[in-house]
Formats: C-alpha cells, sequence, structure tokens
C-alpha cells in the first residue's frame, strides 16, 4: 500500500474543473506532498492542501489534494475532518469520505478530493496556505457479504452513484427490531424541552465520543432521507455543541432513542426549530465575541500570554456589560483583522477598538 502523486495533466484537468486558474493550479503541482502521520502511534495520514484556499461562512470548497492511494484487497482508506477543526470552524460536507481500492482506476487517476464546509454564521472567512493540513486519512480493513459484484470504476469523485440507475421507493421499508417503538413527535417534543445540569465545561470525552457514533449512524441513513437533512442535521447539532450544551444533550437524548427514518426526520424538525429560533441580535451578538476569542487564542504564540491576558480581560468586560452592537463591532474588528502579519500593529488596533467601547464601563 502506497501513497503517490497524480500525474500534471491529471493534477491540471482536475483543476480546470474546478475553475483554479491555469497559473496557478500549474505552479501549485510542486506543492503537493505525500501524506505522512505525525507521530508512531498515529492512526491518519494528514493530508495538506497544495492551494491558497478560502472558505466562506457556511459555503462548501472542494479542495483537491493531488494524492491517489494504492489499497491491498480488502482495504479503503476514510478521509476524515482534523480534530482541530471544530476549534478552526469547518468540517468536511459528507462527515467522512469513502476511498475505495479501485478509486485510482478512475478517470482523474485517484485524486483525492476533501469537500470542506465552514460552520460559522458569522461574517468571516477561513483561510488555508498552501501546506496547512486540511483533513487525515485512516486505511481500514472490510468485509463483504457474499456478493458477487464485477463493474469497473471509470468515474472519479461520487461516481459510483452513476454505475447503475437508482431504484426510487416513495415509502420505503425500515426494520426496527420489535422491542422499540417509534419515536412519536409528542415524545421528541418532550425530550426536546428537557434540562440538563452539565455544564459546558463538562461536557465528556464520552459525548462527543456519541456524536462521532451518531454522525456515523445518520451517515447510513443518508441513501434513504435526504442528503441535504442529513448534513444539515449534523450541522446544527455541531452548532449547539458549541454555543448551547443544555440543548446539546437533549439532541444526544433524542439520537440515543432514534432508530428510525421516520425518528430522524422528526429529529430534524425540532432540531431546526431550535436552529433557527436563536438567531437573534443577542445570541448573533455572543456568538461573535466567543469565536473572537478563538481566533485570538489561535495567535497565541505570536501575542504573548501577556497580550492575550490582557485582551480578553477587557473582552470580558465587554461580555458582562457590552450591548450587542458594541460586541458584533468588536468581534467584526477582530475578525476582519486577526490575518494581519505585524502582531504589534494588530494588537494596538484590537486594544483601541476596545478601549473606545469598553471605557464607559470602568470606574
Amino acid at each position: 500500500m502506497k501513497f503517490e502523486k497524480v500525474s500534471k495533466d491529471a493534477w491540471l484537468n482536475q483543476c480546470e474543473k474546478l475553475n483554479i486558474n491555469k497559473e496557478v493550479a500549474e505552479e501549485s503541482y510542486n506543492n503537493i506532498k505525500i501524506p505522512e502521520r505525525a507521530t508512531n502511534g498515529s492512526c491518519g495520514y494528514d493530508f495538506i492542501t497544495p492551494l491558497d484556499i478560502t472558505i466562506n461562512p457556511e459555503e462548501t470548497t472542494l479542495i483537491p489534494t493531488g494524492i491517489r492511494v494504492f489499497l491491498d484487497d480488502g482495504y479503503f482508506l476514510m478521509l476524515c475532518p482534523r480534530s482541530s477543526c471544530i476549534k478552526l470552524g469547518y468540517t468536511m460536507s459528507n462527515n467522512v469520505g469513502i476511498i475505495d481500492s479501485d478509486y485510482k482506476n478512475a478517470d482523474n487517476e485517484g485524486n483525492i478530493m476533501a469537500p470542506l464546509i465552514s460552520t460559522n454564521r458569522v461574517n468571516y472567512s477561513i483561510e488555508f496556505k498552501v501546506g496547512d493540513k486540511i483533513a487525515q486519512g485512516i486505511i481500514i480493513p472490510f468485509a463483504t457479504v457474499g456478493d458477487n459484484v464485477d463493474t469497473v470504476r471509470t468515474g472519479g469523485f461520487g461516481s459510483t452513484d452513476d454505475n447503475k440507475e437508482p431504484e426510487l421507493d416513495d415509502n420505503p421499508e425500515i426494520n426496527v427490531d420489535d422491542d422499540i417503538d417509534a419515536l412519536s413527535t409528542s415524545e421528541m417534543d418532550s425530550l426536546f424541552e428537557e434540562e440538563s445540569n452539565i455544564e459546558q465545561d463538562e461536557t465528556s470525552e464520552e459525548n462527543e465520543v456519541d456524536v462521532i457514533n451518531f454522525n456515523n449512524h445518520l451517515t447510513i441513513y443518508s441513501n434513504i432521507v435526504n442528503d441535504t437533512i442529513v448534513n444539515e442535521l449534523l450541522k446544527m447539532i455541531d452548532f449547539a455543541k458549541r454555543e448551547d450544551p443544555t440543548k446539546y444533550v437533549s439532541f444526544i437524548a433524542l439520537k440515543n432513542k432514534a432508530e428510525s427514518i421516520s425518528d430522524i426526520e422528526n429529529m430534524y424538525r425540532v432540531v431546526n426549530e431550535w436552529y433557527n429560533s436563536i438567531d437573534n441580535p443577542d445570541i448573533l451578538s455572543e456568538i461573535y465575541i466567543r469565536d473572537a476569542s478563538i481566533t485570538l487564542i489561535n495567535r497565541v504564540d505570536d501575542f504573548g500570554l501577556d497580550r492575550i491576558k490582557t485582551l480578553f480581560e477587557m473582552i470580558n468586560i465587554l461580555r458582562i456589560n457590552g450591548s450587542n452592537g458594541e460586541k458584533l463591532v468588536v468581534g467584526k474588528e477582530i475578525y476582519n483583522n486577526i490575518n494581519e502579519e505585524n502582531v504589534d500593529n494588530l494588537y494596538n488596533h484590537i486594544l483601541t477598538v476596545l478601549n473606545d467601547n469598553i471605557k464607559k464601563y470602568i470606574n
């Protein structure tokens, strides 16, 4: 088993399909790097971007890695989001990507693609520079169930859907164990309203594992339930994990009882109702300030602990006393300028903006 670069012709053809400038595509071919594990205990191979990429809020961008994989029979490569993606505000739009062993034979030479989507609801973009890690690939064995498949892949990304005509059933039958009752809409609403005593900083590793399992559970149903519904549901639950741990725990309770397609559709209705209700100035301003704080933490090595501490003390004053408008102003200024290379200029600018918006709250 091995990774290797696709040919330059295949790379240029893929870039052309993605409307990437020809000159940029030519130059970026040399940026393609073979995936590597970070440590001898790592199971994932880190994939980097050969291109400078910007992902706008709630937008999906398909990033070509320029890498193909040669796998032994009985193995596949699972392309997964990195653990830091929640902190940075993005994930993979398909949750995980499945790269089959015959994908290398595709007409694009098996160029592995990473579909990244911004999970931010606020108005700032995520930038990836050449060489940034964007996903991780894990090689996994699989088993079959005695089927006899002789179809040969010729297409590229997402092409296995084209190998046969889909058989649509307006009323698909879902097998549910006899001892499991389908969850009614009223029960869903009742669970949704339950309160939780779990605080945000006490969200356990077990709950994080639950979400991973839940993502996999929903993915199984994605060929029956509309893909858009599944992806939106996962996005909303991830947002709840960051912004409202109480509701997040309620959604996990819903997950534990969801054992049929109708349950998932009802759950989507409940979660979507909550998600739409939070788009108001109070919540939005808090999101701006919280995500602004995260962007500052990501540059702690540049600022230094003393400067970060000063900024966070001022942000805390703004959080407690400031108006929605003041929080939005500060949050946007941090987002719009966070990539400023001159740290001294950036620090002084943020300091000035904070001072202007909190001076009336300081005795």
